[in-house]
Protein backbone atom coordinates (compact mmCIF):
# COMPACT_ATOMS: atom_id res chain seq x y z
CA UNK A 1 0.00 0.00 0.00
CA UNK A 2 1.71 3.14 -1.11
CA UNK A 3 -0.04 6.04 1.42
CA UNK A 4 0.98 6.16 4.88
CA UNK A 5 -1.24 7.00 7.78
CA UNK A 6 -1.07 10.88 8.62
CA UNK A 7 -0.36 11.50 12.14
CA UNK A 8 -1.22 15.40 12.87
CA UNK A 9 2.07 15.61 15.13
CA UNK A 10 3.94 14.33 12.37
CA UNK A 11 2.87 16.98 9.61
CA UNK A 12 3.23 19.76 11.80
CA UNK A 13 6.46 19.18 12.50
CA UNK A 14 7.10 17.86 8.99
CA UNK A 15 4.87 21.51 7.91
CA UNK A 16 7.39 23.41 10.50
CA UNK A 17 10.73 21.60 8.46
CA UNK A 18 8.91 22.92 5.61
CA UNK A 19 7.98 26.16 6.23
CA UNK A 20 11.95 27.36 7.73
CA UNK A 21 13.66 25.85 4.63
CA UNK A 22 11.30 28.04 2.62
CA UNK A 23 11.91 31.37 4.84
CA UNK A 24 15.14 30.74 4.92
CA UNK A 25 16.55 30.66 1.58
CA UNK A 26 13.83 33.06 0.19
CA UNK A 27 15.79 35.51 1.69
CA UNK A 28 19.22 34.24 -0.73
CA UNK A 29 19.39 34.50 -3.90
CA UNK A 30 20.18 31.94 -6.71
CA UNK A 31 23.93 32.12 -7.65
CA UNK A 32 24.38 30.54 -4.03
CA UNK A 33 25.19 27.00 -4.02
CA UNK A 34 23.56 24.15 -2.02
CA UNK A 35 24.40 20.43 -2.22
CA UNK A 36 26.62 21.98 -5.38
CA UNK A 37 23.82 22.90 -7.09
CA UNK A 38 22.01 26.35 -7.89
CA UNK A 39 20.29 27.69 -4.76
CA UNK A 40 16.75 26.96 -6.27
CA UNK A 41 17.16 23.72 -7.93
CA UNK A 42 19.10 22.67 -4.22
CA UNK A 43 16.44 23.74 -2.31
CA UNK A 44 13.39 21.84 -4.21
CA UNK A 45 15.53 18.44 -4.18
CA UNK A 46 15.60 19.06 -0.13
CA UNK A 47 12.17 19.53 0.18
CA UNK A 48 11.60 16.57 -2.37
CA UNK A 49 13.94 14.48 -0.30
CA UNK A 50 12.55 15.29 2.96
CA UNK A 51 9.27 14.92 2.33
CA UNK A 52 9.92 11.17 0.89
CA UNK A 53 12.02 10.30 4.14
CA UNK A 54 8.95 11.99 6.13
CA UNK A 55 5.94 10.00 4.29
CA UNK A 56 7.79 6.98 3.03
CA UNK A 57 10.81 6.68 3.96
CA UNK A 58 13.99 5.22 2.34
CA UNK A 59 12.17 3.95 -0.58
CA UNK A 60 10.55 6.99 -0.95
CA UNK A 61 13.44 8.98 -1.69
CA UNK A 62 14.47 6.60 -4.45
CA UNK A 63 10.83 6.93 -5.80
CA UNK A 64 11.36 10.84 -5.50
CA UNK A 65 14.36 11.15 -7.32
CA UNK A 66 12.50 9.80 -10.24
CA UNK A 67 10.18 12.72 -10.57
CA UNK A 68 12.67 15.07 -10.34
CA UNK A 69 12.47 16.22 -14.13
CA UNK A 70 9.22 16.72 -13.85
CA UNK A 71 9.66 19.68 -11.40
CA UNK A 72 12.43 20.91 -13.18
CA UNK A 73 10.84 23.46 -15.68
CA UNK A 74 8.83 24.80 -12.95
CA UNK A 75 11.93 25.36 -11.14
CA UNK A 76 13.94 27.10 -13.97
CA UNK A 77 10.86 29.83 -14.10
CA UNK A 78 11.65 30.98 -10.90
CA UNK A 79 15.05 31.00 -11.30
CA UNK A 80 14.12 33.67 -14.52
CA UNK A 81 11.59 35.58 -12.82
CA UNK A 82 14.26 36.30 -9.68
CA UNK A 83 16.80 37.69 -11.94
CA UNK A 84 17.42 40.90 -13.93
CA UNK A 85 19.40 42.02 -16.28
CA UNK A 86 22.66 44.13 -15.70
CA UNK A 87 22.49 46.86 -18.04
CA UNK A 88 25.06 49.79 -19.36
CA UNK A 89 24.62 52.30 -21.77
CA UNK A 90 26.87 51.87 -24.55
CA UNK A 91 27.21 54.44 -27.55
CA UNK A 92 27.14 52.77 -30.85
CA UNK A 93 29.44 54.83 -33.36
CA UNK A 94 31.01 55.18 -36.65
CA UNK A 95 34.25 56.74 -38.31
CA UNK A 96 33.09 59.17 -40.58
CA UNK A 97 35.61 61.62 -42.54
CA UNK A 98 36.51 64.93 -41.45
CA UNK A 99 36.34 67.46 -43.88
CA UNK A 100 38.04 71.37 -44.26
CA UNK A 101 36.69 74.45 -45.96
CA UNK A 102 40.16 75.31 -47.67
CA UNK A 103 40.65 78.02 -50.31
CA UNK A 104 42.30 76.65 -53.53
CA UNK A 105 44.20 79.31 -56.08
CA UNK A 106 44.61 78.50 -59.84
CA UNK A 107 45.12 79.42 -62.81
CA UNK A 108 42.07 79.86 -65.88
CA UNK A 109 43.08 80.70 -69.25
CA UNK A 110 41.02 82.50 -72.01
CA UNK A 111 41.70 83.95 -75.43
CA UNK A 112 41.50 87.15 -76.32
CA UNK A 113 41.43 88.99 -79.83
CA UNK A 114 43.99 92.19 -79.77
CA UNK A 115 43.30 94.70 -82.68
CA UNK A 116 46.92 96.35 -83.65
CA UNK A 117 47.18 98.80 -86.25
CA UNK A 118 49.86 98.34 -88.50
CA UNK A 119 51.70 100.54 -91.20
CA UNK A 120 53.46 99.14 -93.78
CA UNK A 121 54.83 101.21 -96.76
CA UNK A 122 53.86 99.80 -100.23
CA UNK A 123 53.93 100.20 -104.03
CA UNK A 124 51.21 101.51 -104.92
CA UNK A 125 50.20 102.29 -108.98
CA UNK A 126 48.58 105.79 -109.62
CA UNK A 127 47.45 107.41 -113.03
CA UNK A 128 49.74 110.11 -113.50
CA UNK A 129 49.30 112.85 -116.29
CA UNK A 130 52.15 113.17 -118.60
CA UNK A 131 53.14 115.58 -121.43
CA UNK A 132 53.61 114.05 -124.71
CA UNK A 133 55.94 115.18 -127.29
CA UNK A 134 55.68 113.98 -130.94
CA UNK A 135 56.69 114.85 -133.80
CA UNK A 136 54.14 116.34 -136.39
CA UNK A 137 54.15 114.09 -139.92
CA UNK A 138 52.26 116.55 -141.14
CA UNK A 139 54.95 119.29 -140.53
CA UNK A 140 58.24 118.03 -139.61
CA UNK A 141 59.19 121.14 -138.44
CA UNK A 142 56.53 121.08 -136.21
CA UNK A 143 55.96 118.92 -132.75
CA UNK A 144 52.71 118.16 -130.97
CA UNK A 145 52.15 118.24 -127.13
CA UNK A 146 49.49 116.73 -125.42
CA UNK A 147 48.35 115.26 -122.19
CA UNK A 148 48.97 111.24 -121.64
CA UNK A 149 47.58 109.39 -118.38
CA UNK A 150 49.79 106.39 -117.12
CA UNK A 151 49.80 104.50 -114.43
CA UNK A 152 53.05 104.31 -112.21
CA UNK A 153 53.86 102.57 -109.07
CA UNK A 154 54.35 105.06 -105.90
CA UNK A 155 55.34 104.83 -102.65
CA UNK A 156 53.02 105.23 -100.10
CA UNK A 157 52.67 104.39 -96.10
CA UNK A 158 49.76 102.11 -95.58
CA UNK A 159 47.28 101.55 -92.23
CA UNK A 160 45.66 98.28 -91.80
CA UNK A 161 44.26 96.83 -88.46
CA UNK A 162 45.19 93.57 -87.53
CA UNK A 163 43.77 91.01 -84.80
CA UNK A 164 45.75 89.05 -82.86
CA UNK A 165 44.49 86.42 -80.61
CA UNK A 166 46.85 86.55 -77.06
CA UNK A 167 46.12 83.59 -74.45
CA UNK A 168 45.43 85.45 -71.53
CA UNK A 169 46.34 83.58 -67.73
CA UNK A 170 44.19 84.90 -64.90
CA UNK A 171 44.53 83.43 -61.14
CA UNK A 172 41.62 82.90 -59.58
CA UNK A 173 40.47 81.22 -55.98
CA UNK A 174 37.69 78.53 -54.53
CA UNK A 175 36.71 77.34 -52.01
CA UNK A 176 36.07 73.27 -51.46
CA UNK A 177 35.83 70.77 -48.48
CA UNK A 178 38.63 68.73 -48.51
CA UNK A 179 38.96 65.31 -46.51
CA UNK A 180 41.78 65.68 -43.89
CA UNK A 181 40.97 62.58 -41.87
CA UNK A 182 38.91 60.51 -40.05
CA UNK A 183 36.72 60.95 -36.76
CA UNK A 184 34.35 58.82 -34.76
CA UNK A 185 30.68 59.88 -34.62
CA UNK A 186 28.49 58.86 -32.05
CA UNK A 187 25.07 57.98 -34.48
CA UNK A 188 22.77 56.34 -31.16
CA UNK A 189 23.21 54.75 -27.38
CA UNK A 190 21.80 52.09 -26.47
CA UNK A 191 21.36 49.91 -23.02
CA UNK A 192 23.96 46.38 -23.30
CA UNK A 193 23.33 43.52 -21.14
CA UNK A 194 26.71 42.97 -19.30
CA UNK A 195 25.44 41.10 -16.54
CA UNK A 196 23.32 39.18 -14.50
CA UNK A 197 21.49 40.43 -11.27
CA UNK A 198 20.28 37.73 -9.07
CA UNK A 199 17.57 38.71 -6.57
CA UNK A 200 16.38 36.86 -3.56
CA UNK A 201 13.78 34.07 -3.79
CA UNK A 202 11.23 35.58 -2.20
CA UNK A 203 7.88 35.15 -2.86
CA UNK A 204 8.41 33.06 -6.07
CA UNK A 205 10.46 30.79 -4.40
CA UNK A 206 8.77 30.54 -0.92
CA UNK A 207 5.45 29.39 -2.98
CA UNK A 208 7.39 27.08 -5.28
CA UNK A 209 9.05 25.63 -2.21
CA UNK A 210 5.86 25.20 -0.23
CA UNK A 211 3.79 23.60 -3.32
CA UNK A 212 6.67 20.62 -3.52
CA UNK A 213 6.19 19.96 -0.10
CA UNK A 214 2.43 19.39 -0.32
CA UNK A 215 2.71 17.74 -3.47
CA UNK A 216 5.25 14.97 -1.83
CA UNK A 217 2.82 14.92 0.92
CA UNK A 218 -0.61 14.47 -1.64
CA UNK A 219 1.92 12.19 -3.54
CA UNK A 220 2.52 9.53 -0.88
CA UNK A 221 -0.45 9.77 1.36
CA UNK A 222 -3.21 10.60 -0.39
CA UNK A 223 -5.72 7.07 -0.50
CA UNK A 224 -6.60 7.88 -3.84
CA UNK A 225 -2.85 6.80 -5.04
CA UNK A 226 -2.87 9.55 -7.43
CA UNK A 227 0.45 9.81 -10.11
CA UNK A 228 2.95 12.38 -10.03
CA UNK A 229 1.30 14.74 -12.00
CA UNK A 230 -1.67 15.10 -10.51
CA UNK A 231 -0.48 15.98 -6.70
CA UNK A 232 1.83 18.36 -8.85
CA UNK A 233 -0.95 20.21 -9.68
CA UNK A 234 -2.82 19.43 -6.25
CA UNK A 235 0.41 20.84 -4.20
CA UNK A 236 0.58 24.12 -6.60
CA UNK A 237 -3.02 25.06 -6.34
CA UNK A 238 -2.99 24.85 -2.57
CA UNK A 239 0.19 26.68 -2.14
CA UNK A 240 -1.27 29.25 -4.05
CA UNK A 241 -3.99 29.33 -1.93
CA UNK A 242 -3.03 29.43 0.88
CA UNK A 243 -0.12 32.25 0.23
CA UNK A 244 -1.80 34.08 -2.64
CA UNK A 245 -3.55 36.30 0.51
CA UNK A 246 -0.14 36.73 2.28
CA UNK A 247 1.68 37.65 -0.75
CA UNK A 248 2.33 41.25 0.36
CA UNK A 249 3.47 40.79 4.11
CA UNK A 250 5.46 37.78 2.85
CA UNK A 251 7.30 40.20 0.71
CA UNK A 252 8.19 42.49 3.30
CA UNK A 253 9.20 39.74 5.86
CA UNK A 254 11.51 38.51 3.45
CA UNK A 255 12.98 42.16 3.32
CA UNK A 256 13.13 42.52 6.52
CA UNK A 257 16.99 41.60 8.25
CA UNK A 258 14.94 40.88 11.40
CA UNK A 259 11.99 39.11 9.91
CA UNK A 260 13.06 35.24 9.30
CA UNK A 261 11.13 34.50 12.47
CA UNK A 262 7.93 36.06 11.76
CA UNK A 263 7.81 34.85 8.28
CA UNK A 264 8.19 31.16 9.31
CA UNK A 265 5.29 31.67 11.96
CA UNK A 266 3.44 33.68 9.07
CA UNK A 267 3.82 30.79 7.10
CA UNK A 268 3.20 27.99 9.59
CA UNK A 269 -0.17 29.34 10.44
CA UNK A 270 -1.09 29.54 6.62
CA UNK A 271 -0.33 25.62 6.26
CA UNK A 272 -2.07 24.52 9.57
CA UNK A 273 -5.37 26.57 8.25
Amino acid sequence: MKAMTQNLEHVNRYYHTLCITAGRLAKHTNDKKLDEQNLFMGAASIIMHNGAMTFKGADGVNEIKTQMDAVVEQIEQVEKSQQENVLEETEITRIVPKTEVVEIEYEESHIEIRKETVTETMLVPEAVKVQVRERNERSPSKSITYDKMMIQYVEKNVSRDQFIPEIVKELKTRTENRIVGYEEEVVAQVDKVVGIKHLKGGYPLIKLLIGLGLTVQHYFCDDNLPDFSSSLSHGNLAAEQKLSKLKTKIEQLVDDPNGESELIQLLEKALVN
